[in-house]
């Protein structure tokens, strides 16, 4: 019984001294009396892209204090730098100023495709520790490879990915620190960042981050995320534009997709891919689920390449504007052994810049419009020829025979030709100010090919 009475006034006395345990709390420093609450200003940019090429190496940040005074001298910390970078250990107030600069360097000899990270903190009587964030400022200064990437839209819809609209054009800067930044993505305004391992000299796997933007995890798929381009306060989706302003072809209800694999990015190449869980665009009627864009670095070397999931050349309208007469350079390829160079021919810009309008086409009275219709294919109206499924024939409906046109002027050669409007290798390429029209039959005395080898091919 008496041990029992032991172990109850044990028990007791630790119940008592955990009840009565205190925890310390140390108070932080106190600001001082009349502190101007010196801080770095909001706008200050975090990022400063410069070319190895220039002169220019520094950043320009500014300092803001509560109201003007006299002369105030405030130390400024360097936290941590990447190797060769320098900042002055202060920064100075004139009397009655509230604002004043300081600059951060980075080193003169520098390399494309590097970043320089730094992390400054304010100290002394003058800076009041507890305005979240105002006090430590960090930043970086990058020299990155500026690409001029081949961007497509893909879908699923086949092992080959094919393509479902033609490639326009986005700038992107890789800055050597595992960060690929695609600035105003297909002229929405936004930027689209893509986080890499840095150092990767393959394909990494990458995740993404752009603003707006509303995210969440894949519940049904445990390390995959989902990014809206997405506004939550205003209810409104990012609008995409990838031909620029005015673009005829927009896109929204975007949603970026990665994890797993699904979006990547190859440094040593600068070629990738964005998964897109879903997107709407306005020429179609229903929403695309699980795409992607493919991307590819251009360069001197490679720009006339293509792999075999992008499109063959592609550039969408517009052209010019509307009235624009272009002089173009005929050219017939035939079973692509046969080259046969025509006189120069005209075409009017019409429809804003998606269509042509061929007058007197070929020495004749004949004419006929090209529309591009931004998903690969072209229509034609003429008045002679008919529509028949996915041709255009330039034969008359009712004898069958062909409308013939005089391409050098002399009516010893004659050509008649059927046009192939679906055909994918059907080209619109502002860029390379080239049109590649693919013809399924085509008779010029005395042959007649019937192949969709053939096509006339017009460069202004």
């Amino acid at each position: 019984m008496k041990l029992h009475h032991n172990i109850f006034y044990v028990l007791a006395l630790t119940v008592f001294a955990a009840c009565t345990t205190e925890e310390t709390f140390l108070p932080g420093p106190d600001v001082a009396a009349g502190c101007q609450n010196v801080h770095f200003d909001a706008a200050n940019e975090t990022l400063k892209m410069l070319s190895p090429t220039d002169a220019e190496r520094s950043v320009t940040l500014t300092l803001v204090r509560e109201s003007g005074g006299g002369e105030l001298t405030v130390p400024v910390e360097l936290v941590s730098a990447s190797e060769g970078m320098t900042v002055a250990p202060s920064a100075t107030f004139a009397a009655g100023a509230t604002t004043t600069t300081i600059e951060v360097t980075a080193p003169q000899n520098v390399s494309e495709g590097t970043s320089y990270n730094y992390e400054l903190r304010l100290a002394g009587e003058q800076v009041n520790p507890y305005i979240a964030g105002a006090t430590i400022f960090s930043g970086s200064i990058s020299f990155p490879k500026t690409y001029d990437f081949r961007m497509w839209y893909s879908d699923a819809s086949g092992s080959s990915m094919a393509s479902t609209y033609g490639y326009f054009r986005q700038t992107g800067f890789d800055l050597g620190d595992g960060r690929l930044l695609m600035s105003d993505f297909l002229h929405s305004g936004t930027d689209v960042w893509l986080m890499y391992p840095a150092g990767a000299d393959y394909t990494a796997e990458a995740t993404i981050t752009t603003s707006p933007s509303y995210v969440e995890d894949d519940t049904d798929y445990p390390g995959c995320v989902q990014v809206y381009a997405y506004d939550q306060p205003s209810d409104t989706y990012t609008v995409f534009r990838p031909y620029g302003e005015g673009s005829v072809l927009t896109a929204t209800d975007l949603c970026f997709y990665y994890g797993d694999g699904y979006t990547g990015y190859n440094p040593a190449t600068g070629s990738g891919y964005i998964a897109v869980m879903e997107v709407n665009f306005n020429v179609d009627s229903t929403v695309k689920y699980w795409g992607a864009f493919q991307f590819r670095a251009l360069t001197a070397d490679n720009v006339g390449d293509y792999d075999f999931s992008e499109p063959d050349f592609g550039i969408a309208p517009p052209l010019a504007a509307d009235g624009t007469v272009l002089t173009m350079k005929a050219r017939l390829v035939q079973n692509n052994l046969e080259f046969n160079a025509f006189q120069n021919i005209s075409a009017t810009v019409c429809d804003e810049g998606t269509a042509l309008q061929f007058d007197h086409f070929m020495n004749t009275d004949y004419s006929f419009k090209l529309t591009h219709n931004l998903n690969g294919t072209f229509a034609i109206t003429s008045d002679i020829g008919y529509q028949a499924t996915w041709e255009y024939r330039f034969r008359n409906p009712d004898t069958d025979e062909w409308y013939l046109f005089y391409p050098s002027g002399l009516d010893d050669y004659d050509l008649g030709f059927v046009v192939n409007l679906n055909n994918a290798l059907n080209a619109w390429d502002v860029a390379g100010h080239r049109i590649r029209i693919t013809l399924a039959e085509t008779f010029s005395s005395p042959d007649f090919h019937d192949t969709t080898d053939d096509y006339l091919e017009l460069t202004w």
